[in-house]
């Protein structure tokens, strides 16, 4: 639920990068607009804020969203450690060069 159901702040917070966003290497820029693109997803948190702390919405829920990201390589590379695929299954003992 939004407090401030009249304004949608984050396409205007997300334009006012589109200098910073045009400076940077392409490979870059690439990155950054998905980034920003993803903010989306926390749009009805975003329209919480007042306008006067959009940017800082905008940035935790980029945060957030690296914090995701930064969880699933986390368990990923655990079960990788402990033996289980990505599927959670563990590895076959003949694909180990066992007897």
């Amino acid at each position: 639920m939004s407090l401030f159901p009249d304004k949608d702040i984050l396409p205007r917070e997300i334009e006012s990068w589109k200098g910073y966003a045009q400076a940077l290497r392409i490979e870059d820029r690439r990155i950054f607009q998905r980034m920003l693109e993803r903010c989306y997803r926390y749009a009805a948190a975003v329209n919480t804020k007042p306008e006067a702390l959009s940017t800082e919405a905008l940035l935790m829920s980029i945060l957030l969203e690296q914090e995701k990201e930064i969880e699933h390589l986390e368990k990923a590379q655990s079960n990788s450690s402990s033996g289980r695929t990505s599927d959670g299954k563990g590895l076959d003992s003949n694909s180990t060069g066992g007897k």
